[in-house]
Formats: structure tokens, C-alpha cells, sequence
């Protein structure tokens, strides 16, 4: 017994000329003690090949696999000339590799040396009809299949068997790694008897496998890259690749199955398989490409670095990749866009294999194509579409362009990148001018579209022609085209041309023509001493009125619009082109910029008077177009403070002393000017500041000297940038006092953090023991106000008594901002509806009106109007220490009566309804003994916990309530559904859905943080369906994710503090995380999906941007949002201007549709739209039954049944179980074949197992049973089917239990009345037809019922499915009394069987 539980070492030592088949071990006098060998291990094998192939499923695409796999492994493991070394190697490493899984299994067995004990007690050898002996070895032959399937589903991934199909260098080194057991491990995993074993594939798409080119190509490649990681790590990740490394790297794969780098075609062919694995889901031109380009690459990169000691080999490919990752996946997404890119490429190429920087050649060529001409931009729909073209692919050739890496190793890649980024250059200054002059222009003048053309085109080539690429010439190439584009606008839209108006040289708002034709400003005209034209000097009648057509209006107002657009344009070039990078312009181009925003007015003496609006503008190259007012915008500032302070010291000092000459001499003027320069320096320190802020805070207040403050020697923008800090500074003291607060019990800040915000508030205090003056204590208010609210802010002061100026104490009665103004519409709506007293809502209102006052304790006289007492209750809510939550109780109440929205009906009746609020009461376990203050400390809490999720305080809580009572005041929901109680949970979750719909319009709070973590997410799925796909899934149903990294070695991986929480941490459950339809990461997955889709899509609504997309399995960092908060406050503070009227008016603009072009271009151009359906998943229950065998089989290949004689001779003339046992094996495997593969109906059927299934035995075998060696493959289900209700009536006949398998609840016995009415109901029926249908169901669909159910409409339901006839089914239901349940159903079908005249005769017993 020993022997023969240690099957493993059977199976190793076996040789096919010493073992010996189980059937001639009966006939040979045979001794396990004497000889090791019992069993022939290799014909085991071989006899197990068909079961084992049957076990594997492929994808969809690789359906006929099955067969050919079968083909294959017959080729190697039955040996000829041809093939015998082959075969012989293959079949020894195939033996060991069988042993150990064997040996896995057997150390995870129960009790494995008593196996055949528990096979001997077992029921499962009468199936078979044969000597127990030959049951053990089908036993152990499904074991070893099991264990063969388990090994084919590792070395058949992407169809790798191929490369053994003949003998050549794959196949010896494919020989070679499968051999090599640290190089491929391949581990046993447990599963269910009947559950597929899917085969490994390099692609995620379930229904897309694919072709490897180089052996176990995606093992060798998670080694290399596993120990290519190592090596960074260990050499500290060098930016660039060190020969150090290279040779680190090809030290640690000597040992490793790794071919030299002198064979060209393997080289080739593993590139291949590599980009396939790398970008999944391209096309076949593309990876050809990429593939060459990489090989070029790496022997370049090897060539360049590598010496004597270190060759080419595959390692330099891994090498090459990593740092050149991001560069491929950018030219992937310029041939999206692009499509003729990848053919051009190609042809260059062919013709130099030298170079082959891919993504700039691809840039290169798509440049070429968009050069701005006459004929690509002309019509006007050319034009738009050159703007897409450019726009869709403008943010991947900027990432291209940017990217320095390999300049640093080959000098032609430099002079590469200069070309292009100058004609990138040249083509992007041409589109942001093109884009800004036809933005939201569905259609432009003819004449002025040809004229604008020429411009662009000869903008194009003068910027080309500037070789040495100097900012100030570019500049000025620009301006002069801005002109000249202006003046053609002029020609075009004005019929004198005139720019501006000659009176008072600057833009025409208010157009006035006069006689003569000619345009001026029509106050010009009114304030003229002399009545003549300023041009041609022709006299003005005296009668004459200023005035202008409206054609004369129109083209005056589309002229104006024409050169806003271009002071648009210019504003962005001058940001992007002179300010792009943090090094600043020429001193020549901040001059001349300088006097754009701080020019004198061109005429002075008529500025003196002029007091029309006039538009203002930041920067404009037009001197008409320059607003003369002393109006200081701090776009210049902004600009200059992108850049170093020690470089552009000089020029900010320059702009500061410019722009005290244009503002008046009143120091508060000019100290509001300083004020506007300080929230300049704030807003550019405000992400770098908060990387640190304690330590940033702490060290400012420690060196401040606020002690003089007028004997400070600093200069002026030193200063000023001084006051910026150390506002920044309060302000992360404010967030931390209010942080202090204990608001929430379950918050918990570590002893660490708090020594840190301690120690910063002390600091605090220090400066302000100091300080000679207030304004640091008065900021501070100020924020904590603004961070917190009233409320929160009186509490700090409570107890922190130092922020408070000397002199001033804080009160008690601090009275908080009334919300008074967001009630208003509803009050005068309300006070409209009390004028009609007879009406429904006046009788609501006057009924709130007595509830307030009974609650505020304050009684009106009865005879006083209700609109005089609404009108006091206000005042009196107002008084009251919580008036904020009064306000929003009498809000909600009278919003609810006016509302006509359908939602609030089930407000309405728990509001109004004093039944409806005792029922909520009576639910309660603990009732409150105040119901009013049991609610209102309930509103208080729920207004606090709104703030916390707004990352607000409690004041703006309570307005985004006022608010959006007042949204739903105004709204009607787009649905009919009108619910006043909800009784049923089904009430419940509709009324709930509505009001989601409803308020997921006015909260638009959406965490676009989180997608780009994504990658990760999609990536640890793929790693969880790696590791359950083929084992038993419902193992994992106890694991946590703990147990889990204990479990599979990993318990070293700690789970980071700050990404525990209660939802997920280590005591998840692991199946929670795996991506099955309900669990977490599924959900989570779809959400991030849908995030990022919906941005993209409101996006490319706005831009008209070409959209792609990309299956979950091409999803990389590169190709998800990210977006954080600290980005977007950044972006936004950029994009606040601050202005500053001559009159002391300090204004904040917000440049909305800048800040959303910035948005969109800096963190969604260029983001793909991930398909949702391609999310990897996995199903729980992989089992193959055979009901789904059956079903598959019937969708594959046509089935028809026997003919009745076929049927009736087989139930007559087959008597031998064991011919029948082997039948059904067979037909089992044939089946399970053509479920997957299908096959031509027509077919023999034992043409198809001799000849396509190689079972060549198991043919023959057919020739002891009738009617099946003529049998073709459209009857085989219908043969399983008869054979099957025949083995199981001769068992039964044995006195043998054919259904031991079956669920014990469906074995009750007949009681001897219901057998005998029974046996005299089944004569009237066709006995041999009911055997077969009923032994059908109950052996394919019996575990899906209940044994509750009746036998009569439950056979009836399944031979209906099956397609029966009517009479067929009533005469083969009849027998049976409709009282009969499931539970006796076998012992029905056995009765049927005793009774048959045609099992009456007696039968040989084997």
C-alpha cells in the first residue's frame, strides 16, 4: 500500500520496456514486492492525452485548438525515426514534471496513503461494470490526466506547443525551459472534479488569444523583468542605463535558459512576442515596427555603453524598453491618430535602419503632412479640419518633444529633436492663432478667409525661415502678422478700412458714420469744437445727428471681435511661447510688454473727458486696442513670476516702478497695488508651500521680526514676497486650530503629528508676543473664519485666548450671518399664496405660521395678518442662538407646501401628518422623551456631517441647504412617480433612485483623484485571476486578504497605514477583491471607468477632439487621469487676475474658459476612452456539467435522435455494462470535443475518434456494441443518452444503485400501494421512451430542482425545454399520479425498470 500511494515514484521510474498495462499484470504472475514498476507509466500518459486536452478551455477565437493540440502531442510523444530523440526527451521531462505535481497533491491530500481504501468502499466502480482493479487504474489515469491538463495549460499558452511540432533551435531550447524547473515552475492547484482549466494567454480579451514567436516568451519575460527591477534597486535607479548595470544584469541570467544574442531570428522573434505583451491590442503593422525598432535600439544602446565583457543579448531589450516605454506608447497614440503614419514609417526605414527614433519620426512625417498651405486650409471646412487634426495630437507630440532621454547618449537624436520641435513650433503658433480666430465660428467671410490664409502661410514660413529660433524675433514675427491680419479684417468688414478712430486713436465701441462715410466714436463726434471730418476734412452739417447704420454697427462689432480674438491669441503665445519654460524672456520682449500693460494714453487731452465704457484688455499688440485708464491687471506680474525671483528681480522691480507712474499719487492706490503683488506671490507659492507647510511655517515664524516693521532694509519685492509667506504661514495655523478642535470622537492624529501642530502654534504665539502690530492676529480670525465658520471660529477664541488683540475680548453673543437673503423668492412666493386665503398652500402656511410661534415660545395677536406674522417670525428666528437651524426648519416647511415638485409628496406627509411622525417615533427601541430637540440635535448633526463631505464649514453647509431647497423650489423631476408612503421596500428604493437623480444635478462631487490608480486596480484583478483561474475559488471565500499573504508566502507585504480603513484592510475578504460582478474591485473599477469616460466625453464635446479608445489590458499610467487637489487649486490660482481701477475698486477675475482649456489640455487631451466590457473578470463557477456539455454540443453541429428500431435494438441486444462503460467514456471525451471544436454532422463517428481524437483503441472498441460503429456525429447525444438509460437498467437489474451520485433527498422509496398503481399505469405507456426521458433528467437536470416539487409537472416543464410534442409528452406524464414529488423520482424510474418485459429475461453478470 505503501508503493502505491507514492504514485509519483511509480510514475518517474516507469520504462516502457520494463512496466506492464494492468490487464497483463492480471495474466503475469506478478509481485509488487518484487518489482517496483506496477503500472506503465508512459502508456498511462499517452492513454490519458484526450482527457487531459478536453480539460482546457481556450478562448473563443482558438476553439479548434482541441484537435490540433491533440495532433501535436501525438507527434511527440508516440515516437518514429523522425522523432525519437524528440519524443524521448518530451516524455522524460513530462514524467517529472507529472511526479511533482503528484507529489503537491499528495502532501495536501487527506490521509493520501489510504486513497484506495476509500475507492474500495466507494459506489463508483459499479458504474463501470468491470474488476475493481481496472476501476483503480481509470482512478489514477483521471489523476494523471488532471495533472497532464494542469501542465498543458502552462506550456500550450498562445498556442507554445508549436514550437515543437518539428525539430529546430525553438525546439531544443523550448525543451530546454521546460526542463529547467526554477525557469518555469508550474504548481498543482486544487479543483473541482469537473472544472475547466483554462489556458494561460499573453492577452487579457477573453475572446482574443494570441501566437508566441520565441518559446515560453511571457515567462522569460517576467524573470528578465523581475530581475531587471532588482538591479535598479540595487544600483540606487540610475536615470540613465550604466554599464554597471548591464553587467549586473547579464551576471544574473547566466544560469537561466536565455539564448545568445548572435542568432538574429530569435532575437526577432522574441521582440515580437515582447511589444505584443507590452501594448496588447495594436495592429500587426504596428508591432512590426515597434519590434524592429527595439531590436535597433537595444544592439545601439549596447554598442554605445557595453564593452568586451558584456555582448548583445536579450537583456539589452528589457533595457531599452524601460526607458524608452512611455516613448512607444506615445507613438502608438500618434498611428491612432494618424493612421497613414505607420505605412510612411516603413517606407523610411526600408531605406535606413540606422536611426529609428520612432516617435519623432513619426512626428516628423505627421508635421510634413500638416504644413499650413493654401490648399489645406481653404475652404473653410479644410480648415476646421486641419485644427482637428492638429488639436487631436498636440498633446502627445508635446510629450514627444519634451523628452531629453536619449540626447544624452547620441547626438543625432539631438539634432532630430531640434528639427522638429522648431517645425512643431512653427505649425502650433500658426494653430493657437487659426484656433483662437475661428472659435465658435460656424462660418467666416469668403474674402477675409483667403486673406487670414496668406497670413497664416506666411507666418508659417517666416517663423520657419528664423533659424536661430530667438524668442524676440518670434515675437516680433508674430506682432507684425497680428497686424496684418487686423488690417485685413479692417479692408474687409469696414469700406474706408479704418482701424481705430482717428479722433481719439483708440477702438471703436459705439460707432457713428458720418456723411463723408467715414467712422468715429460717436462722443468724439459730440465733443468736437470743429464740426469736420478728421480724415477728409469735409464739414459736418449742423444738423447732423451722430449715428450709424446697422450694417455699419455689425461690421464695426464683428471688426472689434475679430481683434479680440487675436489679443486672445496673443495673451496665450505670449504665456506659452515667451513665458513656457521657468526661464525668462529677453529684457527686449518684458520691455516691450511692460509698455503694452502700462502704455500713457495716446491723447491725452481728449482722455481728460472721455467717460465711455470702454472693454479692457491684459495685452494687446494693438495700440487702439491698449486701454489708456490708469486700470492695473496682473497678468504681466503673473507671468514674471513663473520664472526664478533672482531672474526676473530686475524686471519685476522694472514693472513695479512703471506701474506707480500710470496709478495716481494716493498711497492707498498704490498700497492696494502692493496688496494685489502680494496675492500674486501667494498664489504661485501656494503648491510648493504646502509640500511641508509645518516645517515652511514654523522656520518663517522663528525668523520673522515683525518687532520695527519701518526699519526693515528689504526691497521692495523681497518684502512683499516676505508678507506673501507669511500669510500662507497663518493660514496653516488656522487649519491646524481648527484641526485641534475634538469634533469628531473617531478622528485620531498620531503623537507625532500633534508634537508638529503644537510646536507650530507656539511658534505662532512667539510672533505675535513680538509683534508690534495686530494684523497677524487679525488674519488669523479672518482665516479661521473662512475655514471653519462663525460657530467654529467663537470656539477656538474660547480657548485660545492669545489670538484675540491686546484690548479685545471675545463675546458670547457672537451673532452669526443670517441666510435671510437665500429665503426671499420663497417668502414672496409664500406671501402670494396668503393673499388667496381660500387656497390649500394659504391654509399650510397660516398653519407653520402657529406651529413657529408655539415653538419660539412667542404668541401674535389672532387678529394680526399672517403675512405680518411670517414677517415677525423671521425676525424673531433671527434672535434666537440656533437661528441657522430654525431658518432651515421653516425653509424646508414652506418649500415643501410650494413645491410642485412630485418627490416632495413623502416630505409633505411626514411633516404634516402627525400619524406619520408617531410611526417614526413607534420604530424607534429608544424613544426620545423631546421629539422636537430629539430632530433638531438630529439636523444639527446631519448639517455638520454635510460639511465635513463638502470639505466646508457648518455656515456653508447650511447655505448649500438654503440653496438647494431653493433648486427644488424651481425643478420638477423628470418622472411621474408620485410616492406618499412607503410601505413596501420597493417604494423605498424607487423613491430613493428619483431623489439620487434629483440631487446628483445640484452635487456634482466627484473623486477624480482616485482614477489614476486605476492601473494598479485593473492590474491586481489580473494577478487574482492568475492565481484562481484554475483552482477551487470557493477556498478563498474564508481567506482575508491576511491569510491570504500568509498563505501564498507573501506575508512580508504590509498593508500601508494611511490606506487602511473600515471598508477595506487586511481582514477583507479575498473574494471580495476578486473581480466577480458584485464584488468591491468590480464596482470600484466600473466607477473609475465611468469617471474618466465622462470627463473625456464632456471634453471632447468642447475641443471636437478626436476620441480613441483601449481595452482595460492596454491601460497604463499614461493613459488614465491624474489629476490631485493640490493640481487643480495650483491651475485655478494661476488663473485669478486681480484688478485695480483707477478709483481704488479692487475686483477679482476669473478667466473660467482659460482655466478649462488649461484643464482639459494639461490632464485630458489625449486620454483614451477605456472600454468597460474588456474588465478582466472571473467566473466562480467554471464547471463543466453535463447539461452545459450537452447544450454546447447541440449549438457546435446539428443533433438528431436514433430511429425508434436503432433505439429499440440497442435497449435489446446491449447486455454487457462494461461494453457499455467504455462507450460512454468515449463518447464522453467525443462530446466534450464537439462542444468546443464542432465537426461535421455527416461524420462517422468512429471516423472521428480514430482519426481526430487519435483514440484508436477506443474505435475499435465500438465494434462490441450494436448500432454504433454506423452511428454518425449528429446522433452521438442521442446514443450517450440511450446507452446511459441502459447501463443504469442492467445495474439496477444487478441490484446496484446506478444514481449513488445523486442527492440522497431523492431516493425515498415508493410506498407499496403507489408501486402497484404505478406498475398498472405505466402499461399504457411506451415503456422504453419513458425510461430514456425520465433517466435524461434525472441525470442532467435533477440538481437544479427541489424534491419538493411534483414529478408530473416537473418532467413535464423539462421534456417541453427538450422540444417534445404535445401527445408525446401527455402519454409519457399519464403513468405517473400528480401527487408523486422528486423525492421518489428514482425510485419511480427503478420500478419501470423491473416491470419492462424487455429486462425480464436474465442478463450476464460480470
Amino acid at each position: 500500500m505503501q508503493r502505491i500511494s507514492n504514485m509519483q515514484l511509480l510514475i518517474i521510474q516507469g520504462r516502457p520496456e520494463d512496466s506492464i498495462a494492468p490487464e497483463d499484470a492480471e495474466k503475469a504472475n506478478y509481485s509488487p514486492e518484487e518489482n517496483l514498476q506496477l503500472i506503465n507509466t508512459e502508456f498511462m500518459i499517452k492513454q490519458s492525452v484526450q482527457k487531459a486536452v478536453i480539460q482546457l478551455e481556450d478562448k473563443k477565437d482558438n476553439s479548434q485548438r482541441a484537435t490540433k493540440r491533440i495532433q501535436i502531442l501525438y507527434d511527440a510523444l508516440f515516437q518514429s525515426q523522425s522523432k525519437n530523440i524528440l519524443a524521448c526527451h518530451f516524455m522524460e521531462v513530462l514524467k517529472r514534471r507529472i511526479c511533482n505535481l503528484l507529489q503537491e497533491r499528495e502532501e495536501v491530500s487527506h490521509k493520501p496513503k489510504e486513497w484506495i481504501f476509500r475507492k474500495a468502499l466507494s459506489s463508483e466502480f459499479i458504474l463501470e461494470g468491470t474488476s475493481f482493479r481496472h476501476v483503480v487504474w481509470i482512478h489514477l489515469e483521471d489523476i494523471v490526466a488532471n495533472m497532464f491538463a494542469q501542465i498543458l495549460a502552462v506550456i500550450d499558452a498562445n498556442n507554445n506547443l508549436d514550437h515543437i511540432s518539428q525539430e529546430t533551435p525553438f525546439s531544443d531550447l523550448w525543451l530546454q525551459m521546460f526542463k529547467d524547473e526554477s525557469f518555469l515552475k508550474i504548481k498543482y492547484t486544487s479543483k473541482a472534479p469537473d472544472a475547466k482549466i483554462s489556458v494561460l494567454s499573453m492577452s487579457e480579451d477573453p475572446s482574443r488569444s494570441t501566437q508566441c514567436c520565441f518559446p515560453f516568451s511571457w515567462v522569460l519575460k517576467a524573470r528578465l523583468d523581475e530581475i531587471w527591477e532588482t538591479v535598479r534597486r540595487v544600483k540606487g535607479y540610475p536615470k540613465d542605463p550604466t554599464v554597471d548595470s548591464a553587467e549586473m544584469f547579464q551576471s544574473s541570467v547566466l544560469n537561466m535558459p536565455v539564448p545568445e544574442g548572435n542568432n538574429p531570428e530569435m532575437v526577432q522573434h522574441y521582440a515580437s512576442d515582447f511589444v505584443r505583451m507590452a501594448f496588447p491590442g495594436q495592429d500587426v503593422q504596428v508591432y512590426e515596427i515597434l519590434s524592429n525598432v527595439l531590436v535597433t535600439g537595444a544592439k545601439r544602446l549596447c554598442t554605445s555603453l557595453a564593452h568586451g565583457d558584456v555582448e548583445f543579448s536579450l537583456i539589452w531589450l528589457h533595457i531599452e524598453y524601460f526607458y524608452l516605454q512611455e516613448n512607444y506608447q506615445l507613438f502608438i497614440n500618434l498611428v491612432k491618430n494618424e493612421e497613414t503614419v505607420a505605412n510612411e514609417l516603413q517606407k523610411v526605414y526600408k531605406e535606413d535602419t540606422t536611426k529609428m527614433f520612432v516617435a519623432l519620426d513619426a512626428v516628423s512625417i505627421i508635421l510634413k503632412q500638416l504644413q499650413p498651405t493654401e490648399k489645406e486650409l481653404l475652404p473653410f471646412n479644410a480648415c476646421l479640419s486641419w485644427l482637428k487634426r492638429i488639436k487631436s495630437i498636440k498633446h502627445t507630440v508635446e510629450l514627444i518633444t519634451s523628452d531629453d532621454y536619449q540626447m544624452r547618449l547620441y547626438c543625432n537624436k539631438e539634432e532630430l529633436l531640434n528639427s522638429v520641435l522648431h517645425q512643431w513650433n512653427c505649425t502650433n503658433i500658426v494653430y493657437l492663432l487659426i484656433d483662437h480666430l475661428l472659435h465658435d465660428e460656424t462660418n467666416v467671410d469668403e474674402k477675409l478667409l483667403k486673406l487670414v490664409v496668406k497670413q497664416f502661410v506666411f507666418l508659417w514660413n517666416l517663423l520657419y525661415k528664423t533659424e536661430d529660433h530667438k524668442p524676440a524675433k518670434i515675437f516680433e514675427v508674430v506682432t507684425k502678422v497680428l497686424k496684418r491680419c487686423s488690417n485685413n479684417a479692417a479692408t474687409v468688414y469696414l469700406v474706408k478700412g479704418v482701424n481705430e478712430c482717428k479722433s481719439c486713436q483708440n477702438e471703436i465701441t459705439d460707432p457713428a458714420e458720418l456723411p463723408c462715410g467715414h467712422i468715429f466714436c460717436t462722443q468724439c463726434i459730440q465733443e468736437w469744437n470743429i464740426r469736420q471730418c478728421k480724415i477728409c476734412k469735409e464739414s459736418v452739417p449742423e444738423d447732423y445727428t451722430p449715428t450709424a447704420s446697422q450694417i455699419t454697427r455689425e461690421a464695426v462689432a464683428n471688426h472689434n471681435k475679430f481683434r479680440r480674438k487675436c489679443n486672445s491669441f496673443f495673451v496665450e503665445f505670449v504665456s506659452s511661447y515667451c513665458f513656457g519654460d521657468k526661464i525668462p524672456p529677453s529684457a527686449e520682449i518684458i520691455e516691450q510688454l511692460i509698455k503694452f500693460v502700462a502704455c500713457k494714453p495716446s491723447n491725452p487731452e481728449h482722455q481728460e473727458v472721455r467717460k465711455v465704457y470702454k472693454p479692457t484688455s491684459d495685452l494687446s499688440p494693438f495700440e487702439e486696442c491698449m486701454d489708456p485708464s490708469p486700470t492695473v491687471k496682473s497678468s504681466l506680474l503673473k507671468m514674471l513670476l513663473r520664472c526664478r525671483l533672482d531672474d526676473v528681480k530686475e524686471h519685476l522691480e522694472g514693472y513695479l516702478s512703471r506701474m506707480e507712474e500710470v496709478l495716481s499719487l494716493n498711497q492707498s492706490s498704490r498700497n492696494d497695488f502692493y496688496f494685489m503683488v502680494v496675492c500674486c506671490f501667494e498664489d504661485f507659492m501656494y503648491s510648493s508651500f504646502q509640500e511641508d507647510a509645518s516645517q515652511n511655517s514654523e522656520h518663517l515664524f522663528s525668523t520673522a521680526d515683525l518687532s520695527a516693521p519701518g526699519s526693515a532694509t528689504l526691497t521692495s519685492i523681497e518684502n512683499l514676497q516676505f508678507i506673501a509667506k507669511l500669510r500662507l504661514a497663518i493660514g496653516n495655523v488656522a487649519a491646524v486650530l481648527g484641526r485641534e478642535l475634538p469634533r469628531d470622537q473617531n478622528t485620531w492624529t498620531s503623537a507625532e503629528t500633534a508634537e508638529k501642530q503644537s510646536q507650530l502654534v507656539n511658534s505662532m504665539k512667539n510672533l505675535v508676543e513680538k509683534a508690534q502690530t495686530p494684523w497677524p492676529q487679525i488674519f488669523l480670525i479672518r482665516n479661521l473664519c473662512n475655514f471653519y465658520g462663525m460657530n467654529i471660529m467663537q470656539k477656538i477664541l474660547q480657548r485660545e485666548q492669545w489670538i484675540l488683540p491686546r484690548g479685545i475680548e471675545t463675546s458670547q453673543d457672537i451673532k452669526i450671518s443670517s441666510n435671510t437673503p437665500l429665503m426671499l423668492v420663497t417668502l414672496d412666493r409664500a406671501r402670494g399664496h396668503i393673499k388667496n386665503t381660500e387656497s390649500e398652500e394659504a391654509k399650510q402656511i397660516t398653519a407653520i405660521t402657529k406651529q413657529m410661534e408655539r415653538f419660539l415660545q412667542a404668541p401674535l395677536p389672532s387678529e394680526e395678518s399672517v403675512e405680518n406674522k411670517l414677517e415677525k417670525i423671521m425676525n424673531d428666528v433671527s434672535s434666537q442662538e440656533n437661528a441657522a437651524l430654525l431658518e432651515v426648519v421653516l425653509h424646508t416647511a414652506l418649500t415643501l407646501i410650494l413645491s410642485q415638485n412630485p418627490l416632495t409628496e413623502l416630505f409633505k406627509s411626514i411633516c404634516f401628518q402627525p400619524s406619520a411622525v408617531k410611526s417614526i417615533l413607534e420604530l424607534m427601541k429608544v424613544k426620545p422623551q423631546d421629539a422636537e430637540k430629539f430632530f433638531l440635535d438630529h439636523l444639527e448633526k446631519d448639517i455638520q456631517f454635510l460639511g465635513e463631505s463638502l470639505s466646508g464649514n457648518i455656515d456653508d453647509a447650511t447655505m448649500t441647504v438654503h440653496l438647494f431647497l431653493r433648486y427644488i423650489l424651481d425643478s420638477t423631476a423628470d418622472t411621474n412617480t408620485t410616492i406618499k408612503f412607503m410601505h413596501e421596500k420597493a417604494d423605498r428604493v424607487q423613491w430613493e433612485s428619483c431623489l439620487k437623480a434629483v440631487t446628483q444635478s445640484f452635487f456634482q462631487h466627484q473623486h477624480i483623484q482616485h482614477v489614476q490608480h486605476l492601473p494598479e486596480i485593473l492590474a491586481l484583478q489580473r494577478s487574482l485571476i492568475h492565481f484562481f483561474q484554475n483552482g477551487d475559488i470557493h477556498e478563498g471565500e474564508r481567506l482575508s486578504v491576511r491569510k491570504f499573504l500568509e498563505w501564498d508566502d507573501l506575508s512580508e507585504i504590509n498593508i500601508p497605514a494611511e490606506l487602511s480603513c473600515k471598508e477595506i484592510n487586511a481582514d477583507t475578504a479575498i473574494m471580495d477583491l476578486l473581480p466577480t460582478t458584485r464584488s468591491i474591485t468590480s464596482i470600484v473599477t466600473r466607477f473609475l471607468i465611468q469617471l474618466q469616460n465622462s470627463c473625456i466625453d464632456t471634453a471632447a464635446q468642447l475641443t471636437k477632439e478626436k476620441q480613441r479608445s483601449v481595452s482595460a489590458e492596454e491601460v497604463k499610467h499614461a493613459s488614465v487621469l491624474s489629476v490631485t487637489e493640490s493640481d487643480l487649486i495650483t491651475m485655478a490660482l494661476l488663473n485669478f487676475q486681480y484688478v485695480l481701477e483707477e478709483d481704488g475698486t479692487k475686483t477679482t477675475h476669473y478667466n473660467f474658459l482659460t482655466l478649462q482649456g488649461q484643464a482639459i489640455h494639461r490632464f485630458i487631451s489625449g486620454k483614451p476612452v477605456v472600454k468597460a466590457q474588456t474588465t478582466p473578470s472571473i467566473t466562480l463557477n467554471n464547471v463543466k456539467t453535463l447539461h452545459s456539455t450537452k447544450d454546447n454540443v447541440k449549438e457546435q453541429l446539428r443533433q438528431e435522435p436514433l430511429s425508434v428500431s436503432l433505439m429499440k435494438r440497442i435497449m435489446e441486444e446491449a447486455s454487457s455494462v462494461n461494453d457499455i462503460s467504455r462507450a460512454l467514456s468515449t463518447l464522453k471525451v467525443a462530446a466534450e470535443f464537439l462542444a468546443v471544436t464542432g465537426g461535421d454532422p455527416e461524420r462517422l463517428l468512429t471516423e472521428y475518434v480514430r482519426n481526430d481524437l487519435k483514440m484508436e483503441a477506443n474505435a475499435k472498441q465500438f465494434r462490441d456494441l450494436p448500432v454504433v460503429p454506423q452511428t454518425r456525429l449528429k446522433h452521438i447525444l442521442s446514443l450517450w443518452q440511450i446507452l446511459s438509460a441502459k447501463r443504469s437498467a442492467l445495474l439496477v437489474q444487478m441490484n446496484q444503485n446506478p444514481f449513488f451520485l445523486v442527492d440522497k433527498g431523492f431516493h425515498d422509496e415508493l410506498a407499496d400501494q403507489e408501486r402497484e398503481k404505478l406498475t398498472t399505469a405505466l402499461s399504457t405507456v411506451n415503456i422504453e421512451f419513458f425510461l430514456i426521458e425520465l433517466h435524461e433528467m434525472i441525470t442532467v437536470t435533477l440538481e437544479s430542482y427541489e424534491n419538493s416539487w411534483g414529478i408530473v409537472e416537473t418532467f413535464q416543464e423539462y421534456l417541453e425545454k427538450e422540444g417534445k410534442e404535445e401527445n408525446y409528452i401527455m402519454n409519457l406524464t399519464s403513468a405517473v399520479s400528480p401527487d408523486l414529488q422528486l423525492k421518489k423520482v428514482i425510485s419511480v424510474w427503478k420500478t419501470a425498470v423491473l416491470i419492462n418485459k424487455t429486462y425480464a429475461r436474465s442478463y450476464s453478470q460480470e
